[in-house]
């Protein structure tokens, strides 16, 4: 099977499974709740109910306000999420809709499943949570995502295919 992966900047730090199944299956379910805060819930609620004249796009920066302003509340109330700490932090050389393959320095093993975060270069930035396994050599193959983060990861590598697509136009 032939993967097609495309450049892409960004990081995932993550850990070997093994016996932590629970301890990061609990993590990945949290994260997967991250936008169901009240603010979040009241404005999806409101757009289903009616047909409203609110620009979405201003909506949904003053959610995103909203919820930097609850962040920084937190902060100062010392009560932070703490996130589970990963042992390996690396770069991501690029991307496939369902693989990405890491830089070349760290090898996966095979047939283990690990855990992961990568920070995502999308509006609202957030981390995304993934379970993956080796595919071959240094490519991952993607095991479990949230369905929303499934659509950020696609729409961010194809962003990042029109992008390799404009450079090789360029290039010419």
């Amino acid at each position: 099977m032939n993967v097609t992966l495309y450049r892409a900047p960004i990081e995932i730090a993550f850990s070997l499974v093994g016996e932590n199944k629970k301890i990061f299956k609990r993590e990945f379910d949290s994260l997967g709740e991250a936008d169901d805060d009240p603010i979040g819930n009241w404005v999806k609620i409101a757009n289903t109910k009616s047909n409203s004249d609110a620009d979405p796009l201003l909506l949904k920066l003053l959610v995103e306000m909203h919820r930097k302003i609850d962040n920084l509340q937190k902060i100062v109330e010392n009560k932070e999420v703490e996130h589970i700490s990963l042992s390996t932090s690396i770069h991501i050389q690029s991307v496939g809709y369902e693989y990405f393959k890491i830089d070349d320095g760290f090898l996966l093993e095979d047939d283990k499943q690990y855990y992961g975060r990568i920070i995502m270069p999308v509006f609202p930035e957030r981390q995304v949570a993934l379970f993956f396994k080796k595919h071959k050599d240094n490519i991952a193959k993607i095991e479990l995502m949230h369905n929303r983060d499934i659509g950020e990861w696609d729409f961010y590598v194809s962003s990042r295919e029109r992008a390799m697509i404009r450079e090789m136009k360029n290039v010419d």
